[in-house]
């Protein structure tokens, strides 16, 4: 099953953030009643440490499916239609989200990760850096 984390877990707002949560753990549990093998969530950005508690959370009761975050193999660059001399910071890159979403979760051996392939062909260091992680 595919959850679109269109509800923001990770609002700044309290009243959202909250509303946001109870919506999610009730398509958690949802997907544990279907006896989903694995749910796929996507990340788009390093912050969704609230997401990461609670997968971390749903999959530590050892129930339920796997979780299958899919992160683009190269991160988005908002900045190539404008000319900048600026490099690209290493927290930028998509693989830093999945890391740092995979710490905030407690390194579970039940979340893996996903690739989407981009039209940008990552450089060598970058592929062999995706080669170490339990990929779906």
């Amino acid at each position: 099953g595919k959850i679109n984390i269109s509800r923001d877990v990770d609002s700044k707002v309290m009243s959202i953030r909250k509303h946001a949560e109870r919506k999610l753990l009730e398509e958690l549990k949802y997907t544990t009643h279907l006896s989903l093998p694995a749910i796929m969530f996507r990340l788009c950005s390093v912050n969704h440490v609230n997401l990461a508690r609670i997968l971390s959370n749903h999959v530590a009761k050892d129930q339920g499916p796997q979780i299958w975050l899919q992160v683009p193999m190269v991160a988005p660059d908002c900045d190539r239609y404008e000319e900048t001399s600026l490099p690209l910071k290493e927290q930028d890159s998509s693989w830093s989200w999945w890391n740092r979403f995979r710490l905030l979760g407690n390194m579970n051996s039940r979340m893996f990760v996903c690739l989407e392939m981009t039209e940008s062909i990552p450089d060598e260091k970058t592929i062999l850096r995706w080669l170490g992680e339990p990929l779906k």
